[in-house]
């Protein structure tokens, strides 16, 4: 490899508050979407960010923690940083993998903590109504382990008590 043509950038992580978490996530619709739709790059850690990285940067600089990205025809897939989930009762949703969807560590965990909590875990698609209408949804990523959503598009969201079990569980699971 020539020098020059390597770059690597970092900064500080800092984990936020109790308050923070219990304040939960507010959440912008992706300005941009995946990648195309047939490439199975957002299903792996390749290094090409970019359309990640340009939605997360739009929810910051418009006030919120995260973007959701969405498909063209309206499901919710996963956020730029994050991998999505929604109660319905006693089922937790999450999006399948097959529509472009990183098959997050924490998500796989979460999945599992579910079926420990004797939560009915399915991979289904996601629409915008159901998210609106959830008993409660919350983002997972090995960082932020389990945070909630309060807020998606400037609609308030239903907060439920599911996602402190489940991070409770995974802490049993790390312990």
């Amino acid at each position: 490899l020539q020098p020059g043509l390597w770059q690597i950038a970092s900064q500080p992580y800092n984990e936020f508050s109790e308050t923070e978490r219990q304040a939960g996530a507010t959440c912008l619709t992706a300005p941009n979407q995946r990648v195309n739709p047939r490439s199975h790059l957002p299903q792996l850690k390749h290094g090409n960010y970019a359309d990640c990285l340009y939605a997360w940067n739009y929810a910051q600089d418009n006030g919120a923690q995260e973007a959701l990205f969405c498909t063209s025809d309206g499901y919710l897939l996963e956020g730029a940083t994050s991998n999505l989930f929604i109660r319905q009762g006693n089922t937790l949703l999450t999006p399948p993998l097959e529509n472009l969807v990183l098959p997050g560590i924490m998500r796989s965990q979460v999945l599992h903590a579910a079926s420990e909590l004797r939560l009915v875990a399915k991979e289904e698609p996601i629409i915008r109504q159901d998210l609106l209408n959830a008993d409660e949804a919350f983002l997972c990523n090995s960082l932020i382990e389990v945070w909630p959503v309060a807020w998606w598009d400037d609609q308030h969201l239903k907060r439920g008590e599911a996602w402190k079990a489940l991070l409770q569980q995974l802490m049993i699971f790390t312990a």
